[in-house]
């Protein structure tokens, strides 16, 4: 987790979603919900706010390709 919270601007934005890491930071300006919820959660785990905002399957699929690690 001390890595994850290292990566916690807009320019650097680092988000776990169910035990995975994401770099969301190219990704985030795109994001449907907008760019200040993931700054919000910007270095931290973010799978509540995740599962709150009620995303599909798809949305899952499409961090994929942002993968950058797993929790340990």
């Amino acid at each position: 987790l001390f890595q994850l919270s290292q990566h916690n601007t807009q320019q650097d934005l680092w988000i776990a979603v169910f035990g995975k890491v994401y770099n969301l930071t190219a990704f985030a300006k795109d994001h449907p919900g907008g760019i200040d919820v993931l700054c919000e959660c910007a270095g931290t785990d973010g799978t509540e706010v995740y599962e709150y905002a009620g995303h599909s399957e798809s949305a899952l699929s499409v961090l994929d390709r942002f993968q950058v690690g797993v929790l340990e």
